[in-house]
């Protein structure tokens, strides 16, 4: 029986073109993935937490779990690049990785999502809530994925993709826990409430606009392009959770749900779209918050 170390050298081979593209890509995401969330964190910190905004203290939770991310990450990507590839070599390296980007990276999506429920309720239905049910929120949001997967690394240590560049949960892990389920399940919900967040703000605006034309002392041309920034805005903030979060999503729907093997285009492709949420899903926060932005050009 072949051990683990042989089956994690076979993969690397299999992804091998992948290793230096991917590990220069990551080295550069990585800084910039630190140099977008430091100043928001700052900005939280140095601030009164029972004065703060709600939004505000989800996108300081959110770009500390993005800073993790993106450190991990530039390790990673610098080892590879140094001609030692830990996750490889070391099985408590790859279960780090696991622990410390894998998973981050898919908390980051639910996070995004809870941010966008926040938004709607507040913008549209003028519901604020406190502080705290936001910061319990996250910290479910956090605590139940990692939970599982310290559940699952107790049954077995992580793997490799077949890019042969980044974790992922073993058979063991995912067949004895459902662990992967409870990645796609929670994946799916933050997906629908996104989506079905800014589309409702989408339309609570522009039927705003069309109610207050005249109160607003609007011309049609200043109506029209108001609609076209409101719109061009959120189809901005959609596209891109879509399009860094979908992928992950769908290989584990194949997986799981069509019970389809992984392919190495489909880990490809997924992977080098999801490691570019450590600077999407901190820009989408800086679009979604005037506060944030107008707080970090002060720092400046």
């Amino acid at each position: 029986m072949r051990s683990l170390l042989e089956k994690k050298l076979e993969t690397q081979e299999i992804g091998k073109y992948f290793l230096i593209p991917f590990s220069v890509q990551g080295l550069i995401l990585g800084v910039a993935g630190c140099v977008l969330t430091v100043p928001v964190i700052c900005i939280v910190l140095k601030s009164n937490l029972r004065k703060l905004h709600s939004d505000l203290v989800m996108g300081g939770i959110l770009c500390f779990n993005n800073l993790i991310i993106s450190i991990s990450l530039f390790f990673t990507s610098m080892f590879i690049l140094c001609g030692y590839n830990g996750i490889v070599y070391n099985d408590y390296l790859c279960d780090i990785q696991m622990t410390t980007m894998v998973i981050p990276l898919l908390i980051n999506s639910y996070i995004i999502g809870l941010i966008s429920v926040e938004r709607c309720l507040l913008i549209v239905y003028s519901i604020k809530l406190s502080n705290l049910i936001y910061i319990i929120s996250a910290s479910i949001l956090y605590a139940i994925p990692m939970a599982f997967l310290i559940r699952g690394l107790i049954v077995g240590h992580a793997i490799i993709s077949m890019t042969g560049v980044y974790a992922m949960a073993s058979p063991e892990m995912s067949t004895k826990f459902p662990i992967l389920a409870v990645y796609l399940g929670l994946g799916l919900i933050s997906m629908v409430a996104v989506i079905a967040s800014y589309i409702i703000i989408l339309i609570f605006r522009i039927s705003h606009i069309n109610k207050n034309m005249q109160n607003l002392n609007l011309s049609k041309e200043e109506a029209f392009q108001g609609k076209l920034r409101i719109l061009l805005k959120s189809l901005l903030i959609l596209f891109a959770f879509i399009f860094n979060h979908s992928g992950k999503l769908w290989v584990l729907f194949c997986e799981i749900v069509l019970k389809l093997p992984r392919t190495l285009l489909a880990d490809a492709i997924t992977e080098n779209l999801i490691i570019y949420s450590t600077i999407t899903d901190v820009t989408l926060l800086l679009v979604m918050n005037i506060e944030i932005r107008e707080k970090i050009l002060e720092l400046f």
